[in-house]
């Protein structure tokens, strides 16, 4: 999976829409001073690829951001040579639809299609989603293991 393009709006200190684009194949580095966001744009990616969207969980309603509202994460990337694009919504209205090239997935099904990508044939358990450094899934760890 190529990371290509992330927005995010209504997600903690993002109320406004917020796009980080440009993302290619290769070392992305985000770099920006103390408090402007770079950790709540990788929970966000976090959110997106591991948290289903009807989820009312604890973690999830702390998405929010500060005047209310519902988290909303937009993910486009290219996989398997094709280009791909993912969005949630949580909480209020929450919905996830999930382009794979010219497949389109909506709902559960999406949740169930994302998940397939990954090879994962259980739903991840929700745990919190506080980004961790460097990434959320630590050091030396892979994102997900194929077995």
């Amino acid at each position: 999976m190529i990371l290509t393009d992330i927005q995010i709006e209504g997600f903690r200190r993002f109320a406004s829409p917020v796009r980080l684009d440009g993302l290619g194949p290769g070392l992305n580095v985000l770099a920006a001073p103390n408090e402007a966001g770079k950790s709540t744009l990788l929970t966000a990616l976090k959110a997106v690829l591991m948290v289903r969207s009807s989820s009312k969980a604890k973690p999830v309603k702390d998405l929010q951001p500060y005047g209310g509202g519902a988290p909303h994460v937009a993910l486009s990337f290219t996989w398997k040579s094709m280009e791909c694009h993912l969005e949630k919504q949580f909480l209020s209205k929450a919905f996830t639809r999930l382009i794979l090239g010219p497949e389109r997935f909506e709902g559960d099904q999406a949740e169930e299609a994302l998940r397939a990508c990954w090879g994962w044939k259980k739903p991840v358990k929700e745990k919190p989603l506080a980004c961790g450094a460097p990434c959320w899934w630590g050091r030396g760890k892979a994102l997900c293991s194929r077995t």
